[in-house]
């Protein structure tokens, strides 16, 4: 559903209607200031709450309700959004909603997207519990004390993050047999990147053919259609005659 203006409540959009009908060259320069400072806020306050929003559709799997392949892919087809965009805010939603001081301090309207940035980069590398009230404090700050804080403990961290990178690198795996029956059970584990790389390719995959328009009589599961979008792209590699190329890396 795309969101315009007649679908948020009447009252609420009378309120922001309100709120946002003034004029900026009408102010003077402390006014000017004071109302930046409110309207940025203001717009901290949502954006905490969008993430609030994005945490609870993921916690709940709302995309297997509407056929889709991921949150991701949820998120770049309701908003709007680049795959890329839909999953650094996904990132964000998850980092909050594994800290509940710094979301607390987010709805607050006291983390600005710096802060959520810097703070979602570092939860990727190392769980951030022990460090909540230290970076909700340190968000008090002035920018460059915040980044220069955090890029001390990121740097700290960097070791941490490149052994658990190479343990996960380690782990990767794909097995396929036949069973007795004749069906093949596919069996597998990857990395987050060469995940990511599958997870992109299928939904590419899939969002041509809804864009087609072909499938409005299409009554395939959405784990059919993986399947198939898996076998197609695959049975393309072997019509196009290019030899296959395994890599590694060290």
């Amino acid at each position: 559903m795309v969101v315009t203006a007649s679908t948020i409540p009447r009252e609420v959009r009378a309120a922001i209607d309100t709120y946002l009908d003034v004029d900026p060259d009408r102010l003077d320069n402390d006014q000017l200031f004071d109302r930046l400072r409110q309207v940025d806020h203001l717009g901290r306050r949502i954006e905490a709450e969008r993430l609030a929003l994005v945490s609870a559709c993921d916690r709940r799997r709302v995309h297997q309700e509407r056929g889709l392949l991921n949150s991701t892919q949820d998120l770049a087809f309701t908003l709007g959004l680049s795959p890329g965009r839909a999953q650094g805010l996904l990132r964000q939603a998850r980092a909050l909603e594994k800290l509940p001081k710094i979301a607390a301090a987010a709805r607050r309207g006291d983390l600005n997207g710096m802060h959520l940035r810097v703070i979602t980069e570092l939860s990727q590398v190392s769980r951030l519990a022990d460090w909540e009230e230290f970076l909700v404090e340190l968000a008090t700050k002035s920018g460059t004390e915040f980044n220069q804080a955090a890029a001390t403990l990121k740097n700290a961290l960097d070791d941490l993050r490149e052994q658990r990178a190479t343990e996960r690198w380690q782990r990767r795996h794909l097995r396929v047999g036949s069973r007795l029956d004749g069906m093949v059970h596919l069996d597998g584990l990857l990395d987050p990147e060469s995940g990511e790389t599958v997870i992109t390719a299928l939904s590419g995959l899939l969002d041509r053919e809804r864009r087609s328009g072909s499938d409005h009589q299409d009554h395939r599961s959405p784990g059919q259609r993986r399947a198939d979008a898996l076998t197609g792209s695959c049975r393309s590699h072997l019509e196009g005659g290019e030899p296959s190329t395994v890599t590694s890396r060290s």
